[in-house]
């Protein structure tokens, strides 16, 4: 007997999502790689993590994509390095400057 395929699936994907400051605090995540559907934008990912830790809602929040900031829309690729933070006065214009290693997919980080 084998299996019927399936007619609707999405591709898989990962990105390492990290959470500065306050939102580290409340999601009581650091840093971690996310398997995403292709297509999923920077917002649709945050909203992900409201759905599990509503509390977040309070903070206003920048999105960040490989040190980047980016618009809501934003689509995400494949090995992303994703960063949600509060906004923060002054610093680099358009940069968002992290500090730390970003370990591979796979090897638990």
């Amino acid at each position: 007997m084998h299996a019927e395929p399936s007619t609707a699936f999405c591709l898989a994907m990962r990105v390492y999502v990290e959470f500065l400051a306050v939102l580290r605090d409340i999601l009581g995540i650091r840093a971690e790689w996310k398997e995403i559907a292709e297509g999923t934008t920077i917002e649709q990912l945050w909203h992900a993590y409201l759905a599990a830790q509503p509390r977040a809602e309070r903070v206003r929040v920048v999105y960040a994509v490989n040190q980047k900031r980016v618009d809501a829309n934003y689509v995400l690729r494949e090995g992303d390095r994703v960063t949600f933070l509060p906004p923060l006065s002054g610093g680099s214009q358009g940069r968002v400057v992290t500090v730390g290693h970003v370990p591979s997919p796979g090897t638990g980080g």
